[in-house]
């Protein structure tokens, strides 16, 4: 078996690990691969039939794997010498300042060809809940797309090989679509509808986005617009369904839908036993601008406030400085009064008051208090 370079080099890691008698828990440290890389690998490692390695200790809920034992065809392939048996540590809490143990989620993203700036931004925004969410709820949501979950193999339709090598083993799946519904299978009428059929028909949680941004009616295919129409009635009873207008809405709304479906369907607060989790959920309070055009057409901007994280945000405040040499900064109407209390999932909208000469840059320091009493903190420089 030729392993890819990437695999060949987690494999490398794990195997030092064992040569030092310890275990080879992830995320790993390897270079050029950020964790997000470390963990894909793994999970294409396991994945391999043979596979590389024999005995996986994890509960069937998380996943990727957390100890791994290497078979012989594995240790010949990272270069661990023969008889080295690892053994599993016993759990403990999580250091702050190292690897901690973490249930794994994995989010499908499933969508047709016309949407790959959505599937983009979908993935930075579970990027994204990651960094405010991962470490205080022992959670990592994992996205998982295609074409960069799914390995070259034939002997089958290649929808059939993608159900089996990443849509089964997926816990819950984002979907997006503006014109198009995608190519029929021998089983559906499209790849991205039968994705979509099979978890739904598995009890997994799916929520779906449909873009109304303009489109060229001379471009559009009249048979895949009423393909798509049809579909979307069909899930309105079973689907979690959305409209948005741009991808700074796709963002908010997909933010949201995390934070409501990984609370209510995977229970992250409680944790899964193999790490310390805070007594309450955090808040994650993030800036941006917002365009906004009144009654009369014309237009203004507005500061918004998103909590994305899973906690209350309370008593929250904000400062708008200026930036590098600048000697003013922006200013937003009632800033100077808390917001008492920002759910998580929610949103505040504050008007900026700009005027000609107002700098196009300003940096916005937000602070709150999260419902343990801890303090949060966030800063960042805004742009119009």
């Amino acid at each position: 078996m030729s392993l890819p370079e990437n695999e060949r080099r987690v494999l490398a890691a794990i195997s030092a690990r064992l040569d030092a008698d310890e275990a080879a828990t992830l995320p790993l440290t390897v270079d050029d691969l950020s964790e997000e890389g470390v963990v894909a690998a793994a999970v294409r490692l396991d994945r391999y039939d043979p596979p590389v390695w024999d005995s996986v200790s994890t509960e069937e809920a998380l996943h990727p794997v957390r100890v791994m034992s290497l078979t012989e065809r594995g240790r010949r392939e990272s270069g661990a010498r023969p008889g080295d048996e690892p053994t599993a540590p016993a759990q403990s809490a999580r250091s702050t300042n190292g690897p901690f143990m973490a249930k794994v989620i994995r989010v499908f993203i499933a969508s047709p060809s016309d949407v790959p700036e959505e599937r983009n931004r979908i993935t930075e925004v579970i990027h994204r809940w990651n960094a405010d969410n991962a470490e205080t709820t022992s959670t990592v949501l994992l996205p998982v797309r295609w074409e960069t979950h799914a390995t070259s193999e034939a002997g089958g339709h290649p929808q059939a090989i993608v159900n089996r090598q990443i849509v089964d083993s997926s816990d819950m799946l984002i979907g997006v679509f503006w014109t198009r519904l995608g190519t029929a299978t021998p089983s559906s009428v499209s790849g991205t509808a039968e994705e979509i059929e099979r978890m739904l028909s598995a009890g997994k949680p799916v929520s779906l986005f449909f873009s109304n941004r303009p489109v060229q009616l001379d471009s559009v295919d009249a048979a895949q617009w009423d393909t798509l129409k049809a579909f979307r009635a069909s899930t309105r009873d079973t689907a979690l369904s959305f409209d948005f207008a741009d991808l700074v809405e796709l963002e908010r709304m997909v933010s949201s839908a995390l934070v409501r479906v990984v609370r209510e369907r995977f229970d992250v607060a409680a944790g899964d036993g193999a790490a310390r989790v805070p007594t309450a959920p955090h808040a994650a309070v993030r800036a941006r601008t917002e365009e906004h055009y009144n009654s009369r057409g014309s237009q203004d901007w507005r500061l918004v406030l998103d909590n994305t994280g899973l906690g209350t945000a309370e008593q929250v405040t904000i400062e708008l400085l200026p930036t590098g040499d600048a000697t003013s900064a922006w200013q937003a109407h009632n800033a100077d009064e808390p917001l008492d209390f920002l759910a998580s999932g929610s949103s505040a909208r504050l008007p900026l008051q700009l005027h000609f000469g107002s700098p196009p840059r300003s940096n916005c320091v937000i602070q709150w208090s999260n419902e343990d009493g801890s303090k949060g903190f966030q800063q960042q420089t805004l742009t119009l």
